[in-house]
């Protein structure tokens, strides 16, 4: 089962449009945080088109700026009236009430746009899996979840090869949509549009080439290596934590003590054994990972605007193992890789074939401001 993961306020997410995905790596921002491909959804207190009361619209900011300099300058100022309970309070301030509709009002200006976006995709998604008898279940939203929690803590790749411990993973994720302001509703209406858009893009996959067998079976099998890293913001840290190591420092202590990766740094910077061309990893750590030899570090690399400094820890021959031995499992590896790349695909065509009216009047200026060409 999906597990809540929060309880009490509701917090909100500045998640990008439909087809927007953010590519950094880690908690912040290192070579593989798995949220990039986890579209946020939108949170339930919107879904029921909750909106202001025709009278109660604030005035436009330029007839108040007109009606102020129609006054005399000398015109005594006039305190503002206390937020008026509208509706149903949503609380209570000192004995004094903050409207609901005011509230919604504000939401809907401020967030409606992105949150429609993401509704618009996830029904989009479920049409067209409807029209095309694809059928998606509970079990497909369980799975996008644990694939989700495993693509967290193996994207960089993560430490070691043990199974994933559903229960780390879980609170690692929690942190991370917290920080976000990520709710668990929307999170899970995510989750959703991704087992529509995953089974769509699933049901297009085409055969694998024997080229694209052999390089991902090279990928998984293959010559790989170990290392250690640390991630670093600045250059005013890189140099002070090579002069560190210079002073005989620790490296998996000084991972543990000053890596910005979260994922990592508890493990002492470790990451899982990866390949020559492995994609999870950016090329400049690969490059330079099998250029060194065991022990040695390298010098500050560059990559996806973070400082890295890198030991290596083993060498591992490729194993001994034939494609045919495990083609099932390279073939299974390379669908979800195409799918994972179609899905994004799919939900920008979804979006632009679309015959689209947004009929909220708070919700419209910055729909069409941020889709100007799909304007009616």
């Amino acid at each position: 089962m999906i597990k809540p993961m929060f309880r009490g306020t509701i917090r909100f997410s500045k998640c990008k449009a439909y087809r927007r995905y953010n590519r950094s790596y880690g908690p912040a921002g290192s070579y593989g945080e798995s949220l990039k491909k986890v579209m946020a959804g939108v949170p339930l207190l919107l879904l029921a088109g909750c909106g202001p009361s025709p009278g109660a619209e604030p005035p436009p900011v330029s007839q108040i700026w007109q009606e102020r300099q129609g006054r005399s300058s000398v015109e005594p100022a006039e305190p503002l009236p206390p937020s008026a309970a509208d509706s149903k309070p949503i609380a209570m301030v000192n004995g004094q009430p903050i409207g609901r509709d005011l509230f919604f009002r504000l939401l809907l200006a401020g967030r409606g746009a992105e949150v429609l976006e993401g509704l618009i995709v996830l029904d989009l998604a479920r049409q067209r899996a409807e029209a095309e008898g694809v059928v998606v279940t509970a079990r497909d939203v369980e799975a996008e979840y644990t694939h989700t929690l495993s693509a967290m803590l193996n994207a960089l790749p993560a430490a070691d090869d043990r199974a994933l411990d559903q229960e780390v993973a879980r609170r690692f994720l929690e942190r991370i949509l917290a920080d976000r302001g990520i709710s668990d509703e929307e999170f899970r209406l995510g989750l959703r549009r991704k087992a529509y858009l995953r089974r769509l893009a699933l049901a297009q996959t085409q055969l694998f080439s024997d080229q694209e067998v052999k390089a991902e079976f090279s990928r998984t099998y293959g010559r790989r290596v170990r290392i250690r890293h640390i991630q670093l913001a600045g250059r005013t840290e890189v140099d002070r934590i090579v002069e560190q190591l210079k002073e005989g420092g620790d490296f998996g202590e000084l991972a543990e003590q000053y890596s910005a990766n979260t994922v990592t740094a508890p493990s002492g910077g470790l990451l899982k054994p990866f390949s020559r061309d492995d994609p999870d990893v950016p090329a400049v750590i690969r490059q330079v990972a099998f250029q060194l030899e065991v022990g040695e570090v390298s010098d500050p690399l560059r990559a996806d605007n973070w400082y890295h400094l890198i030991r290596v820890e083993e060498q591992l021959p490729a194993v001994a193992v034939t494609i045919d031995e495990v083609r099932d499992e390279v073939e299974s590896r390379l669908r979800r890789r195409q799918a994972d790349q179609r899905m994004s695909q799919l939900s920008a065509e979804l979006f632009d074939q679309a015959r689209i009216e947004v009929l909220d009047p708070l919700i419209e200026p910055e729909f069409w401001r941020r889709h100007p060409d799909r304007r009616p």
